[in-house]
């Protein structure tokens, strides 16, 4: 029969008696059971938190190709702002307004210039001007796009028709349209 070892505990606010357990005692049969289910319990843990591991990485894919897609109809369905009113708001105070006066003058220059060493067809540089696009300007030609583009090139000649339209576009006269 085994002896238990009992001791009496005096706690100020009871009194008991506690019964302490012998040690357990194992011998390495049983130490090595016990450490093959630890392992095997501990195997069975790693793959399950594996599984789940996969499963949310492939959660974090989808969530993250559909905030992709949220964010790219969210950018589409916002307005564009007009670069218009960007330059009205900047050109509201006096530095902006000498700035853009300087960026507007540089850029006008450097278009001079180009036409002048021939490198831009006057009618580019009077469409640049005017802040007209390639589309615009086919559009109020009633022509296509592809032709103002090769109007545009170096060298190229438009028809006296042409020049006309084009003149009456840009207020200026027909004569500063040809290239000499």
């Amino acid at each position: 029969m085994k002896t238990l070892d009992i001791k009496y505990i005096s706690n100020p606010t009871k009194y008991f008696w506690k019964i302490q357990p012998e040690p357990l005692a194992l011998d390495d049969a049983t130490v090595a059971e016990l450490c093959q289910y630890c392992n095997s319990t501990k195997d069975e843990q790693i793959m399950t938190l594996k599984k789940d591991n996969e499963k949310l990485n492939k959660l974090v894919k989808f969530l993250e190709a559909e905030l992709r897609q949220l964010e790219f109809k969210t950018n589409v369905r916002e307005k564009a702002i007009l670069i218009k009113d960007v330059v009205k708001e900047y050109s509201a105070t006096p530095g902006g307004k000498a700035s853009l006066k300087k960026a507007w003058d540089d850029q006008y220059n450097e278009w001079k210039a180009l036409v002048g060493k021939g490198e831009m067809n006057k009618v580019k540089y009077y469409r640049l001007v005017s802040g007209i696009n390639q589309h615009d300007l086919a559009r109020m030609l009633k022509t296509k796009q592809p032709n103002i583009a090769r109007i545009e090139k170096v060298g190229y000649q438009p028809n006296v028709d042409t020049l006309k339209k084009l003149a009456k576009i840009f207020s200026i006269r027909v004569e500063e349209l040809i290239e000499k």
